[in-house]
């Protein structure tokens, strides 16, 4: 593999892994804020029960 060519698939690559992880990661701040603000209550007691 040429250098050239290693940096075109490297870059191809993290894009598209950076889109995917970004997604995953916004989508989970989102959802972690999401059940602080309104689950939780629900949370600690769930914890409490399978503990």
């Amino acid at each position: 593999m040429s250098a050239d060519t290693q940096v075109g698939a490297a870059s191809l690559l993290d894009r598209r892994t950076f889109l995917k992880v970004g997604a995953a990661v916004g989508g989970g701040l989102l959802l972690g804020i999401f059940f602080d603000l309104a689950g939780e209550q629900t949370a600690v007691s769930v914890a409490e029960d399978g503990a």
